[in-house]
């Protein structure tokens, strides 16, 4: 297909889609199964039929904003309380702490931590779930030491084994950088989840699991079968964590797609672009990255109960709901003031000047700096650099006079620093406590002594003497610091292990299921 045929294809949806409203689009995706989203804004999701049935939002005092990040946990989360006028109630809150009279501690107290290697080796994790989302809260538990069992099955590979990057651009589903990063640390079992016998594996499994995690669309686990009541018949204590786009429930939650799609539901996509113009949106499938941040603390202090009352749950996690908590603010805002967001660039109410700025590159490429004065003495020691003199006879002392001026300042550095060294200028700034950094390619992420200096990047061994690149834990503890032991496995590398180590079956019983071609 040549670039003019998509061109036009592209006109032609940007027609049909010119007549309809945000709503009609949703019904039009859901109908027929497109992954396609509007681009929604925090006045679409306030009164959104999909947040009133899931009862997103929860009225703070006179603003609405976005309630637990989780469905079915309700005693987990504390009841939100407007933000106290200033100095209302700190004497008595300082008393309280100061003398000692607060309530005993929520949960049990652990073991000593000097007795703890792996905090998390007790546990074992049956990980389902797929590319970015459900895979890194898998990815932190078992560097901390949790056995994370990653079940697929080669018949329907993963988005992240299909997305590489690979190794000197060989395409090769065992070596995809993005699927190795989000499941490095795990054993790999393959299993056709089509056939009945592979399900009845997976409920074995999960009858000897802890933790269950999946982001199948919607309903497929019942499907099969494997729904959370008839895992916790045989389990009482499982916890299954299911994270989807829109959630388990509610009118939209059959709504199909990534990141992308999660980003234009949450509100994200259109505060994201040039101000004035169209909305660009985050890079990437951007909920897939904010939704384990927030489903790993949940899902960690429904462990904390269990440990205590035994008793396990059925965990549900939105996407989109877990970006809506990243633009809270967004929300507070329209609540306070009946304004709706929108994309302004770089812009910040309270940081001027604040952006990126062109610097010298070789040939045919791009450099660029990212610059923020964040105070008034900020930029008078700022514009003390040779070459800013024309902004010292401004007179843009404070952060008004600057905001109104703002076009004419980022036309005055990108003039300046375009004769610059992107890695020079950044140290010459950060010495004078300014905040800059240059605007890093994955080469300068690679090459950055920050990161090398907290270990960000380790290599793990494959079995063919080649090595995998992925991220060290986002997690530094002090007594029991996380470890990443093993490379993300490639198809079938440890069924046989755990078949024979978690179920018993005998080597005779795992050659006849692979004659099935139930272990594929």
């Amino acid at each position: 297909i040549s670039e003019a045929d998509l061109e036009e294809a592209r006109d032609e949806v940007a027609v049909f889609l010119a007549a309809m409203t945000k709503l009609e689009v949703v019904e039009l995706a859901l109908e027929h199964r497109l992954m396609l989203a509007p681009i929604m804004t925090v006045a679409d999701l306030a009164t959104s039929p999909h947040s009133e049935a899931r009862n997103f939002l929860e009225t703070v005092g006179a603003l609405r904003l976005p309630g637990p990040p989780a469905k079915g946990f309700d005693e987990g989360f504390v009841a939100v309380s407007p933000a106290p006028e200033l100095g209302a109630g700190g004497t008595q809150l300082a008393a309280r702490w100061l003398d000692g009279q607060r309530s005993d501690p929520p949960f049990a107290p652990a073991q000593e931590a000097r007795d703890i290697k792996k905090p998390l080796e007790h546990l074992t994790v049956l990980d389902l779930s797929w590319v970015v989302a459900g895979p890194m809260i898998g990815r932190v538990m078992a560097d901390f030491g949790a056995q994370v069992i990653r079940v697929e099955t080669s018949k329907r590979p993963e988005v992240a084994r299909l997305t590489g990057p690979y190794p000197e651009g060989l395409r090769d589903l065992n070596k995809s950088g993005l699927y190795d990063n989000c499941n490095a640390g795990k054993h790999g079992v393959t299993l056709d989840l089509s056939t009945e016998k592979g399900r009845e594996i997976v409920q074995d499994l999960a009858a000897k699991a802890d933790v269950l995690v999946e982001s199948f669309a919607p309903g497929q686990m019942a499907r099969w079968g494997l729904s959370y009541e008839s895992l916790a018949a045989g389990n009482p204590r499982l916890i299954m964590l299911s994270t989807a786009l829109m959630g388990q429930s509610g009118p939209w939650s059959a709504l199909a797609g990534f990141g992308n799609i999660g980003a234009a539901m949450s509100g994200l996509q259109v505060l994201a672009g040039r101000e004035g113009a169209d909305p660009t949106g985050p890079y990437g499938p951007y909920t897939d990255f904010v939704a384990p941040r927030l489903a790993l603390p949940v899902l960690l202090a429904a462990l904390e109960v269990r440990r205590t009352t035994g008793k396990g749950r059925w965990l549900d996690i939105s996407q989109a709901e877990a970006g809506a908590h990243f633009i809270a603010q967004a929300f507070a805002e329209y609540g306070a003031m009946g304004s709706v967001p929108r994309a302004q660039g770089n812009r910040d109410a309270l940081i001027s000047p604040n952006g990126v700025y062109p610097c010298l590159a070789p040939t045919g490429e791009t450099a660029w700096i990212a610059i923020s004065v964040q105070s008034d003495a900020q930029w008078r020691a700022f514009v003390e650099q040779d070459g800013l003199e024309a902004l010292v006879k401004l007179d843009l002392g404070k952060l008004s006079d600057r905001q109104l001026a703002e076009a004419e300042i980022d036309k005055a550095l990108a003039t300046w620093t375009k004769d610059f060294d992107a890695q020079t200028l950044e140290v010459q700034l950060q010495e004078l406590g300014i905040a800059a950094h240059v605007v890093a390619s994955n080469a300068d992420m690679a090459d950055d002594p920050q990161l090398a200096a907290w270990g960000h990047f380790i290599a793990l061994p494959r079995t063919d003497g080649s090595s995998s690149w992925v991220e060290a834990c986002r997690f530094a503890l002090s007594d029991t610091p996380a470890r990443t032991v093993n490379v993300a496995p490639y198809y079938g590398r440890d069924t046989q292990a755990v078949l024979a180590r978690v179920l018993g079956l005998s080597d005779d019983e795992i050659t006849a299921l692979d004659a099935e071609g139930i272990l594929t």
